[in-house]
């Protein structure tokens, strides 16, 4: 046995808290599930920070007497994940700097602080160290699923033993079955992560993939509340927390929790439940298929785990439950891989890879109808984020929606993308409200859905109910940024810009590097007079944006002058989109131009020109009969008092 030292450095950057000793990572208070390599990647950073850390120096200490020829692809993919893990954009860093072909600087501001344990803490002596814990990782990620990311107490097969039978073709059939019928009322759950045991990484998609499908039947029951995969993801592999502070955490009675392995052409899942409350397994199950019957395992597994909480299934999803579906596996993996990028996107250009991925599946398989839907979301996005002209992702989202719909009308994420694309693109009001409401009546546990259709109603005058969604969707999705922003945009729009500046504040304390909170902050602090906090704030986006150039001048200018001038800076910069032009242009008091780029904005069909009626920054325009004409020709509901 090993004694720890009664004291460890804790390195705290933005909403992050490294311990390195431990190899862990915390985002406002909850562990993060990283692989050993990524995490000793950014020690090396993080204690050399401001510092260029060469691509040979980490080679050195991740695969030693090698060079980074040999192992360039490793590095790349280990880079990869830990800017997944962060959230990092490489092409727009906030913490991990490239310096092209020599190596990376970590460029945020460090706090080092020193934890002390009241007494050492014993570790058993096979723990690993930190170059056992990295051969362990690299060999197989985990031997048992005996220690997993929450105190897994029902013993279960390694993994090694269940490929080796897999690979033999004996596949070991074990099936069991824990926990009597009686039990704890079960009102909400929640899905972890399930967890790939199959020693390859490129079969986390997998893993992913399963989650997000047992979470999806779950909660198109109706009958229990079903936490959103966002917030359940933060629960990775790896998490020390217990499952009663899980649950406290997210507002949940249960936990489901899993691992997989898929070879062989053969894909095994053991499933366990756990009442969170008091950390008790109320049943436990495996399940078993061919790979092409992926479906139908996920479908198992849910009725399984409804069954036992005594969820209603009506015949109707019954039925669905029980079709005999197969799956074209290549067109499988594809789909994943683009949900992957499309759930998990950095940056447009992964965007952009979801729908080559998605084209790659539904050329596969064109009766795949989640990629339809997939692609849907993916071009919605790209118009939001002004990265595609309204006029083009419009309607390819809504020939994907369609398309994802004819082949399985059912399907309530294909009807939340048609609703978006009505709204946003179309402008037809009345068509979007119906699908979002078709959508809710097949998934009432969709965060997501849940607050864009806020976003809709607040658009339409609507505050009472944009508030009660935004209300179910932070229920469902407790951990959300952007359902927390997004509930202090609700009292932006309302004019209540104290109530909104306080929200985002908050959310910014917890991640100061979220950028949707910050972009609305500077704009809130202008609309009530504060100058001098919106032009700090706006000079902050340019440092998050880069746009060194920007700041420059703003720096030059006199203090009583730089909200102005980092205002005219970013008009004139051709940086903004047309409508986020003519708010700039419309802080400046110059309604005219105000009107001009927004005319150009509604050529383009910007995804934005919905929101004239309610955003404050346009209230000087509104006697304008040009603004009016554009309201109208966007036919977005006139409002009293707007």
């Amino acid at each position: 046995m090993t004694t720890v030292p009664p004291s460890r450095r804790v390195y705290v950057f933005g909403s992050f808290r490294a311990d390195f000793d431990s190899y862990e990572i915390l985002k406002y208070g909850v562990r993060l599930h990283v692989q050993t390599q990524p995490v000793r990647v950014l020690g090396m950073l993080v204690e050399r920070a401001g510092h260029l850390v060469t691509r040979q120096e980490i080679v050195d200490q991740l695969w030693p007497g090698h060079t980074v020829e040999e192992f360039d692809d490793s590095l790349n993919s280990t880079m990869k994940k830990l800017r997944e893990a962060l959230g990092d954009d490489s092409s727009r860093p906030l913490y991990i700097e490239t310096v092209p072909r020599r190596g990376y600087r970590f460029i945020a501001p460090v706090q080092v602080e020193t934890r002390a344990d009241e007494r050492p803490s014993v570790v058993e002596s096979e723990t690993p160290t930190v170059a056992g814990a990295d051969r362990i990782a690299d060999e197989s990620q985990e031997k048992t699923v005996a220690k997993s990311r929450v105190r897994r107490h029902v013993a279960t097969l390694t993994a090694g033993a269940v490929i080796a039978a897999l690979m033999l073709g004996g596949f070991l059939l074990v099936r069991w079955n824990v926990g009597a019928a009686a039990g704890p009322a079960i009102h909400s759950i929640a899905v972890l992560p399930f967890e790939n045991l199959s020693g390859d990484p490129k079969q986390d998609y997998f893993a992913e993939g399963l989650t997000d499908a047992v979470t999806t039947d779950l909660a198109q029951l109706g009958t229990v509340k079903v936490i959103s995969r966002a917030s359940a993801s933060h629960y990775r592999g790896g998490h020390n927390a217990l499952v009663p502070q899980i649950g406290r955490e997210l507002g949940t009675d249960a936990i489901l929790e899993g691992t997989i392995v898929h070879a062989g052409g053969k894909v095994r899942v053991n499933a366990q439940l756990v009442y969170a409350a008091e950390d008790r397994h109320i049943w436990a199950q495996s399940f078993e298929r061919d790979e092409g019957d992926i479906l139908a395992l996920q479908d198992d597994l849910a009725q399984s785990v409804a069954g036992r909480i005594q969820a209603a299934i009506t015949p109707e999803q019954r039925m669905r439950f029980n079709e005999a579906r197969t799956v074209n596996v290549q067109a499988y993996q594809e789909y994943l891989g683009g949900m992957h990028d499309l759930n998990y996107h950095r940056t447009n250009n992964e965007l952009r890879r979801s729908l080559e991925e998605f084209d790659q599946a539904t050329t596969l398989d064109p009766k795949l109808a989640a990629a339809y839907a997939g692609k849907a979301i993916a071009y919605n996005l790209l118009g939001d984020y002004d990265a595609m002209h309204g006029a083009e992702a419009g309607p390819k989202a809504e020939s994907a929606a369609r398309q994802a719909l004819e082949i399985d009308p059912s399907l309530a994420s294909a009807h939340a993308a048609l609703a978006f694309a009505e709204w946003k693109y179309d402008w037809d009001w009345d068509k979007a409200e119906e699908e979002f409401r078709k959508s809710l009546d097949l998934n009432a546990n969709n965060a997501h859905t849940h607050h864009i259709y806020g976003v809709y109603l607040a658009c339409r005058g609507n505050f009472a109910g944009a508030e009660e969604q935004m209300r179910k969707a932070k229920e469902l999705d407790p951990l959300s940024m952007i359902i927390r922003t997004n509930t202090g945009w609700m009292r932006y729009f309302q004019h209540n810009f104290a109530g909104a500046e306080s929200i985002f504040v908050d959310v910014l304390k917890v991640d100061p590097g979220f950028l949707p909170a910050r972009q609305k902050l500077w704009i809130t602090y202008a609309k009530e007079g504060k100058t001098e906090q919106a032009g700090a704030e706006l000079e902050n986006l340019m440092r998050l944006f880069g746009h060194g150039n920007l700041l420059q001048a703003v720096e030059k200018s006199k203090p009583e002058m730089r909200y102005e001038t980092a205002v005219r800076a970013y008009v004139d910069s051709g940086e903004l989109s047309a409508y986020e032009k003519a708010r700039y242009l419309a802080l400046l008091g110059k309604g005219r131009e105000a009107v001009e780029s927004l005319k150009e904005a509604a050529r383009q069909r910007s995804s934005w020109i919905v929101y004239l009626r309610i955003e404050p920054t346009f209230d000087g325009m509104r006697a304008m009969p040009e603004f009016e004409h554009l309201a109208k020709e966007a036919r977005i509901p006139e409002m009293a008092g707007r």
